[in-house]
């Protein structure tokens, strides 16, 4: 969705509702609608998903809101992976109507809205969950993307990427809101969680009763530590 985005307006992406919103927009919505994301925003109360704060499919324009990141067979045509009809996403409309089915063809909202985060690609070396460590994550995406680290989750939906990761998945860090694991939601705050919990002990065991994540087409899932994957590389 980004890509297509990019391809008509250069250096755009895929729009979510808090960011459209925000953008306060003139330009007429199309007659049968235009597909977007979910956002997610902190509640309130404070706290994370895991104690059932965090708002994800808010239609609150808010700037403290980023993109929900997770796929949903009701949210975003499973993460814009699928044309089944009992699915659905949720789009803009004219007529206030909030989501339609997959099946069904609209253009995408694009938007432009500044970041910092840049995407530079995947390693064409692999690694299992051993690399000697964080640093040696991020060593081995410098020495192919010159200046750039492995990505964290949120950083990497930030940076809008425009190329699919491969099938089998890329290893990428957990990202960490208010305090908690969570990849959910890329907000702007979000940031890289360093607990050993998830990441291969920090990225230092091949061992298979452990796991961490990888990114796919669909979104970020468990693997392995035993697998062999490449690096999701960010910045520079």
């Amino acid at each position: 969705m980004h890509k297509r985005c990019d391809t008509e307006f250069a250096d755009s992406h895929m729009c979510h509702y808090a960011e459209y919103q925000l953008a306060a927009s003139g330009i007429a919505v199309p007659a049968n609608g235009a597909w977007i994301d979910f956002s997610c925003i902190e509640k309130k109360e404070g706290g994370t998903v895991e104690s059932g704060n965090l708002g994800c499919g808010s239609f609150s324009g808010s700037p403290d809101s980023g993109r929900a990141t997770n796929e949903a067979t009701s949210g975003n045509c499973m993460s814009w992976t699928s044309a089944l009809v009992n699915q659905t996403g949720i789009m803009l409309h004219p007529n206030l109507q909030l989501s339609g089915p997959c099946t069904e063809t609209r253009p995408v909202a694009c938007c432009n809205t500044p970041f910092r985060e840049t995407f530079r690609g995947f390693t064409a070396a692999v690694t299992n969950g051993n690399a000697g460590g964080r640093a040696g994550m991020h060593a081995r995406c410098a020495l192919q993307f010159t200046g750039s680290h492995l990505c964290h989750a949120a950083e990497y939906h930030r940076a809008h990427p425009t190329v699919s990761p491969p099938t089998g998945g890329a290893w990428i860090d957990f990202s960490s809101y208010n305090s908690g694991s969570d990849n959910r939601g890329a907000m702007p705050r979000s940031g890289r969680s360093t607990s050993p919990d998830g990441t291969c002990a920090s990225w230092t065991t091949a061992i298979s009763n452990r796991s961490a994540r990888v990114m796919t087409p669909l979104n970020d899932v468990n693997a392995t530590c035993d697998t062999q994957h490449p690096l999701a590389c960010c910045g520079g």
